[in-house]
């Protein structure tokens, strides 16, 4: 569904300043409950990164309108301003986005895989209501740190390819268009669900059963891929291993 088939009611800036629409993420808008789970935690985690990083920004503030998604800069104050400028050569010379990365690749993304599998474990229909309400509780918790992760993440490695582009710009008179271009899959964490589905096509294109399963077409997606999960391993665990 395209922005122009579910515009804004009306609009009412939510706040002063200058707002901007997360037109890269959003082409409807979005529901209450990413909405509310979302914002706050998307906030404070960029507050940190600016914080870490130097940056001359308190932080962003977030806000909806109509279920679309709004944020405007807001910068630090005057008494702040040399504070930040000491982080700015601290992060500079300590290379503080590599020391996230390590902070990450060191135990945080296990910690997260690990909370993602016990919610994914539970299963809903199990649960009395007190249950079921302290399930959601948890799962609403780890969406709450995970975009606050992200988004401290996301403004590192704003900061990491912003130097690149420079340098590319001084020593090899490239342009940012062309400094991008350059990194297009050249992330292993991006393409891992590419590789993952490739392998996964060529099992299946080693099953006659499971060819056959896809080439009915017509029914139902969650019948056929129960199906195929019922399949011989190289494609049950190519299956698994792709979700």
């Amino acid at each position: 569904m395209s922005t122009l088939e579910t515009p804004m009611k009306s609009w009412i800036a939510p706040g002063p300043g200058l707002w901007e629409r997360d037109a890269a993420h959003q082409e409807r808008p979005f529901s209450r409950l990413w909405l509310d789970a979302c914002l706050a935690a998307s906030a404070e985690g960029m507050a940190d990164a600016f914080a870490r990083f130097g940056i001359p920004l308190s932080g962003m503030q977030m806000a909806d309108v109509e279920g679309w998604f709004f944020a405007t800069p807001s910068p630090v104050d005057e008494e702040a301003f040399p504070e930040r400028m000491d982080a700015a050569e601290r992060a500079m010379a300590e290379r503080a986005w590599r020391g996230l990365a390590d902070e990450w690749h060191g135990g945080v993304r296990a910690e997260y895989l690990s909370r993602n599998r016990a919610i994914q474990a539970v299963d809903p229909a199990s649960l009395d209501e007190a249950a079921l309400v302290a399930h959601i509780q948890d799962a609403l918790g780890l969406l709450h740190d995970a975009a606050n992760r992200h988004f401290l993440h996301a403004v590192a490695h704003w900061v990491g390819v912003g130097l690149l582009l420079r340098e590319a710009k001084a020593r090899a008179g490239w342009e940012p268009e062309r400094t991008i271009q350059a990194l297009a899959g050249a992330s292993p964490t991006s393409t891992a669900p590419v590789l993952a589905l490739q392998q996964l096509s060529e099992a299946i294109a080693r099953d006659a059963g499971a060819r056959e399963l896809l080439s009915r077409g017509g029914g139902d997606a969650a019948a056929t891929l129960s199906a195929l999960l019922e399949c011989p391993p190289p494609v049950r665990d190519a299956l698994y291993a792709y979700l």
